[in-house]
Order: structure tokens, then sequence, then C-alpha cells
């Protein structure tokens, strides 16, 4: 879009746009959100009443997350 509206140059959406992505695409890191389920999982582990579904270490990767199931209840 800066190509075609030079006057909007100053704005330097082209590096916001490409900072978002690089923030994004680290969000969508699964092994990351299993790292970041067994931190959850370990500073709730004195909570008797709380459980978390426990990533599948073995089958865990940047693209695919396993966890194991947890029975819920419905909010």
């Amino acid at each position: 879009m800066s190509k075609f509206m030079p006057t909007l140059n100053w704005l330097m959406l082209d590096e916001g746009v490409q900072q978002f992505g690089v923030f994004m695409l680290s969000q969508v890191d699964l092994a990351r959100e299993a790292a970041h389920l067994s931190r959850f999982i370990y500073n709730f582990r004195r909570w008797k009443d709380v459980s978390f579904p426990k990533p599948l270490y073995p089958l865990v990767h940047p693209d695919v997350l396993v966890e194991s199931y947890e029975q819920g209840d419905n909010v």
C-alpha cells in the first residue's frame, strides 16, 4: 500500500507488518505452546481441583501439539 501512496512512507507500514508477522509466527509455534502449558501445569501443581491437558512430548512438534484428554465441566 505504501508503494502506491508515497505520502504514507513515514508510517513504515512494511516494517510494521513484518514485525507483526514474526510475532504471529511465534504464537503458532506449538512446541512453544507445549512448553507454556507445562509451565502452567507446574504453576498450579498444588491446586488439587484444577487440571490441565498434558503435552505428550514425543508427539510435540512446532506444527503439531498432542495433549492428554481432561474431563471438564461446561461453563
